[in-house]
């Protein structure tokens, strides 16, 4: 059993070391495209600034990170089930593939919502202050980390649906958990909210309020599912 258990751990290592791996790799390269990248990030405001020497530089650095491991997941996602399914039956095992081929599609729904249609109404709302004697100059590193960070976020609020749906399949929760625990899970909400968006009141409820949307559906979800 230490053997096996050790064998294991072993396995596991090798696979997130060849993981990071690929992502430095993909992230060397995607930096030669950064430019790009840049510039198709910061096409929503228009224009930004950088404040310092490296400030640039380190943005670009970030961008072709994240494009590297962006690229990645299907890759990280294939090492992570190889090794989770010496655990699993045939069956479980086509259960898992289908959940998993649904929960990067539905990361990719929601990081393309979260860059076309919900980073341009949060500019919109908050570049809307602007006055002549109050000009908005944005930083290209804040602005990044801002559209990594609304990217990202929206790619995991479009999974809590399906997160719940595998919970109940697992006799986790119910539907009636979910509505018994509401406000702690509102609590959750605006507080993961406030630790995944910028440090303002106005970020935090664009993130929330969808966060509070998807809850209501997982319930839906998890109702009509069979599992009451």
């Amino acid at each position: 059993m230490i053997a096996t258990f050790w064998e294991h751990l072993e396995e596991l290592r090798i696979r997130i070391l060849r993981s990071f791996a690929a992502v430095l790799i993909l992230s060397f390269i995607f930096y030669n495209f950064s430019s790009a990248l840049v510039d198709f990030l910061i096409k929503p405001v228009g224009k930004v600034v950088f404040t310092s020497p490296a400030e640039a530089l380190m943005a670009h650095v970030s961008v072709a990170f994240w494009a590297g491991v962006f690229v990645c997941i299907p890759l990280i996602a294939f090492e992570l089930w190889r090794f989770l399914e010496v655990g699993l039956v045939t069956g479980e095992k086509s259960r898992a593939v289908k959940f998993g081929l649904l929960a990067f599609a539905l990361f990719i729904l929601g990081a393309a919502f979260g860059y076309y249609i919900f980073l341009p109404a949060m500019l919109n709302v908050f570049l809307s202050f602007a006055r002549p004697n109050l000009v908005p100059m944005i930083s290209l590193r804040s602005y990044i980390d801002f559209v990594v960070s609304t990217v990202i976020g929206c790619g995991f609020v479009f999974e809590t649906p399906l997160l719940a749906l595998f919970l109940s399949r697992l006799g986790v929760i119910d539907a009636a958990f979910l509505i018994r625990h509401r406000r702690v899970a509102i609590l959750i909400i605006f507080v993961v909210a406030a630790i995944v968006t910028p440090p303002d009141v106005l970020s935090q409820l664009f993130m929330a309020v969808p966060l509070l949307a998807f809850y209501e559906l997982s319930i839906l979800l998890v109702r009509f599912s069979g599992k009451r």
